[in-house]
C-alpha cells in the first residue's frame, strides 16, 4: 500500500462474515438464555466503550478523507488484536490459579489458531503469486 497489490480474495470476505454472524449468534445466545448472574464487569464495559468510541471517531475522521479507508480498517484489525487479548487473558488467568484446564474447550482455541495461521498462509501464497513482498 499504496503501491502494492491490494487484494481481497472471496476467501477474505467469507471467513469474516462467518466471523460476523457466529460472534452475533453468540451474542444473541447472552440475551437470551440464563446467565445465573453474570453480567460483564465494570472493566470491560469501560473498554468496550472506549473501542467504540474510538471506533466511531476514526469513522467520522476516515469519511472526512484525512485517513484513507484502508487505514481505517488496519485500526479495527488492531483492535480485534486487543479483543483476542482480552477475551482470553480471564481463562489463562483462571486456568493459572486454578491449576486445571478442566471447564475449557480446546476446539475454540485450535480452530482460532487454525484460522490464524491459514489466514498467514493465504497472506505469503498471495504474496509469493504476485511477488510483493513489500506491500
Amino acid at each position: 500500500y499504496p503501491h502494492g497489490v491490494i487484494n481481497v480474495q472471496l476467501s477474505d470476505f467469507c471467513f469474516s462474515f462467518h466471523a460476523l454472524v457466529i460472534t452475533a449468534l453468540t451474542i444473541l445466545q447472552c440475551l437470551c438464555y440464563e446467565r445465573e448472574g453474570q453480567t460483564p464487569s465494570s472493566l470491560c464495559r469501560f473498554i468496550l466503550a472506549g473501542f467504540v468510541c474510538a471506533m466511531l471517531i476514526m469513522l467520522v475522521v476516515a469519511a472526512s478523507g484525512c485517513l484513507s479507508w484502508l487505514q481505517y480498517v488496519t485500526i479495527f484489525s488492531w483492535v480485534k488484536l486487543a479483543v483476542t487479548l482480552f477475551k482470553y487473558s480471564p481463562q489463562v488467568y483462571m486456568n493459572f490459579r486454578t491449576k486445571s484446564t478442566e471447564a475449557v474447550s480446546i476446539y475454540q482455541f485450535l480452530m482460532d489458531l487454525t484460522g490464524g495461521t491459514l489466514s498467514l498462509v493465504q497472506m505469503g501464497v498471495i504474496a509469493y503469486n504476485f511477488d510483493d513482498w513489500k506491500s
